[in-house]
């Protein structure tokens, strides 16, 4: 959702900072929005980490 509006923005690394990681990072990389590895989480305590 929140994703969709934050990959509209030129820059990557701005998202980022943006709202939830598990969803627009994945989606700047044009992955589906299934859970980033944990290298893109900062936070590192979002459900689905653990892999």
């Amino acid at each position: 959702i929140e994703s969709t509006k934050l990959n509209l923005l030129p820059s990557g690394e701005a998202l980022l900072l943006g709202a939830d990681t598990t969803g627009l990072v994945v989606w700047r990389l044009g992955r589906k929005p299934t859970f980033p590895p944990a290298t893109t989480l900062p936070s590192g305590g979002m459900p689905g980490e653990e892999r």
